[in-house]
Parts: structure tokens; sequence; C-alpha cells
């Protein structure tokens, strides 16, 4: 789904579910709207900014680094900030989603929902009776929510690890890393996220970032099916119309 279908079709269910609110309501969810999408759009250039990180790291050579005056440890150094910013924005993205429902969904559905944790309205979410695709989805924002807090907001609270980025033919990803021995292995490149990897260095303990546009997908998928589930049948199955709006 590209961008602008995306958000056509928030802006759609967002349009389809403000007519059930009140006239003080509805100005504030259409904000909520609209602030949501913002944070969609920051997202969009998130990934994109770290695809362009991640293509120029996979084709990495010396003479074309030095044609672009960049090392190696730059390199690396600039994939990782890329990194971090898309999964801080991915946590913003699903922050600000949450932010949509409190205001435009209706009590029912509040009434159970968790405002005060995203991994807990996740795992919610998930527990739901939803397709199974949505509880995958789910599960793959939980682990970007958890690499942002162990490895980016709150390093402090968790064992002082090494790192690596690793090209594996068709991505780049980290590897966080406690080091055993100072040993560095040639590997032929593998899927860094196969249950049987092992990373090109002596370790004690592993982690490896999580896959950065499979998250992005998850976000878009997530919000768009959640937000679907709340419009009611007879609004999807009408055409898009002037409608007249309803008070409560």
């Amino acid at each position: 789904m590209n961008k602008k279908d995306y958000l056509e079709k928030i802006r759609r269910h967002c349009e389809n579910l403000v007519i059930y609110l009140a006239d003080d309501k509805r100005e504030k969810a259409e904000m909520a709207c609209r602030a949501f999408t913002e944070y969609v759009e920051r997202l969009w250039n998130r990934h994109n900014e770290l695809l362009q990180i991640e293509a120029f790291s996979i084709n990495a050579d010396p003479g074309r680094m030095t044609k672009h005056e960049i090392t190696l440890a730059e390199l690396q150094l600039a994939f990782v900030d890329k990194t971090e910013a898309f999964h801080q924005q991915v946590y913003a993205t699903i922050s600000a989603f949450i932010m949509l429902l409190s205001h435009i969904a209706d009590q029912k559905f509040l009434s159970q929902m968790p405002v005060d944790s995203l991994t807990k309205f996740l795992r919610h979410i998930s527990d739901k009776s939803y397709e199974s695709i949505v509880k995958d989805q789910a599960a793959l924002l939980i682990k970007s929510a958890d690499f942002r807090s162990k490895f980016i907001d709150h390093p402090q609270q968790h064992a002082l690890h090494d790192w690596i980025t690793y090209s594996y033919g068709t991505g780049v990803c980290i590897i966080y890393f406690i080091r055993k021995g100072n040993e560095v292995y040639f590997i032929e490149p593998r899927d860094p996220y196969a249950p049987n990897f092992v990373p090109p260095v002596n370790y004690k303990s592993f982690y490896v970032s999580p896959a950065h546009t499979q998250v992005f997908l998850a976000v878009t998928y997530f919000t768009e099916k959640v937000l679907s589930s709340l419009v009611p049948e007879k609004e999807k199955k009408t055409p898009k119309t002037n409608k007249s709006k309803k008070k409560k």
C-alpha cells in the first residue's frame, strides 16, 4: 500500500466515525486524525532515509566511500542513527494512534483500552478477536518498542553491549552483543532473523535490531485494520458522499 492510498483510507475511516460524535467532540477527533497523519508522514520520511543509508551500506566499497568522503566508522554510525530515529518515530506514531482512538472510538472500545503503556495497548489489541495477521503485526511493533527501550532510551537500565552493523545481502541490521572474546569470524551472509543465526563474533549473548521494513509495514497494516474495525458495516458499504452530520 502506497502512502497516498494508506492516508486516504485513514481519512475515510475517520470521516465515517466522526459523524457519530457530538459537535464538541467532533472537532477534537478531526484534529487528532490530522495529527496522526502528520506522524505517519514523518514515519514515511524516516523509513525512506533509513532505506537510503541501508542501500549505501550494502553496496559500500572503499572507492565509493572515498568519493563521498565518508569512513566505514562514519557510515556505520549513520546507519545506527537512522535506525534509532526510525524506531523512535514508530513509537511516536503508535502513541499518536492511541491518542486518535481515544478521541474517535466508542465508549465500549475505550473502556477496555489501556492508554498508559504502548506495549499494554498492543498486547490488548492482540488479545482481542482480530485475525491472526493483526496479532503478528502487533508482535512486530512490540519488538520495536522493546528495542527503543533497551538500546535507545534506557541503555543505563540494561547490560553494556558492543555492536556491529551486519549486511546480509538484502538488508542491513545492527547486532548488539556481550563480548566473550576478541575473535571475529568470516562467514557467508546469512539471514540474521533465522532461528539458527549466530553472529561473526565471539559472544556471550546477542540481539538483532528489528527488521525495519517489516516494522514499517506493520504500522500501516495494524493502524488501518484497527481503525477499520471500528467503522460500522453500513458505513463501509455506503459510497462516499456529503453525509449529514449526526449528533448523539
